[in-house]
């Protein structure tokens, strides 16, 4: 992103995340800060738990349930 556009490009970035389920943004931050101090094999398993742990969650249920109504989730 050409540095004149940054900001703009960050608000659109913010207003993407603001949409999703608040559970799995707040999940995915803390993986990528994790990541950062782990090996690729142990950031996989990480990941693969996290995805375990948030398949059964009420925000995955909404996410798929809206998809089926083709509605917007309410988180």
């Amino acid at each position: 992103v050409p540095a004149d556009k940054l900001e703009e490009a960050a608000a659109d970035m913010a207003a993407i995340l603001a949409t999703k389920s608040p559970l799995t943004v707040k999940e995915m931050k803390r993986l990528v800060n994790k990541g950062l101090e782990t090996n690729l094999d142990a950031g996989l398993e990480m990941e693969g738990q996290a995805c375990v742990l948030h398949a059964s969650s009420r925000d995955a249920q909404e996410g798929l349930r809206a998809f089926v109504e083709k509605r917007e989730p309410k988180w």
